[in-house]
């Protein structure tokens, strides 16, 4: 008797969940902190950071469906907004020293997000997208003055909750790694880890 009633409830427990999380498009908009590790050793050995922590923004838009019971899978994309890095540091390059900075200032991405129902209305999420982001080279010494545009791998956890009618909550932690490229004279691989909390209306 206890089984059927375990099975009934569990049941029930999916098929709101399935109703709650239905197939639709969907756009949204997220803000949070984005922190840039971009360490570069010199060639005095020196080792700089041109990274820091600022505030960002996501406007995105996607689609989503229940594929199997409690399994959600979306696929979305993103335009990224703000300004991370652009401290001026002393750089000991091959032709001297040098003061410059590397400024990260937007991009864009596609994710998948394959997620798990775990109640009605509220899922947890993992991202699995390619990114594209724009950093811009500024140094006393032209020579090094350049636009950068790098891909870069992203990896994320979150969850999602319905709020009330088309509007849901969500907050996420992602990590990118992107393509490593000569930054005065030296090999950088830029890392990003940031913290989004966002809003997203359901068109259905």
């Amino acid at each position: 008797m206890l089984k059927k009633i375990a099975k009934m409830s569990f049941g029930l427990v999916l098929c709101s969940a399935m109703g709650l999380v239905n197939a639709a498009p969907y756009i949204g908009i997220s803000a949070g902190s984005n922190k840039g590790n971009w360490n570069l050793t010199d060639v005095n050995g020196n080792k700089l950071n041109f990274g820091g922590t600022s505030y960002t923004t996501s406007l995105f838009g996607g689609y989503g469906d229940m594929i199997y019971q409690a399994i959600y899978l979306g696929t979305e994309v993103a335009a990224n907004l703000g300004s991370t890095g652009g401290r001026n540091l002393t750089i000991a390059t091959s032709s001297g020293l040098t003061t410059g900075s590397l400024k990260q200032s937007y991009g864009y991405g596609i994710s998948m997000l394959p997620a798990f129902v775990i109640y009605p209305g509220t899922f947890i999420f993992a991202r699995i997208a390619i990114v594209r982001s724009h950093f811009q080279v500024n140094s006393a010494n032209a020579t090094f003055n350049k636009s950068k545009n790098l891909n870069g791998k992203q990896g994320g956890l979150g969850i999602e909750h319905t709020l009330a009618g088309c509007f849901d909550i969500r907050a996420e932690y992602d990590i990118t790694n992107y393509n490593p490229f000569n930054l005065f004279g030296q090999s950088m691989t830029p890392h990003n880890k940031q913290i989004l909390v966002g809003l997203v209306y359901k068109m259905s």
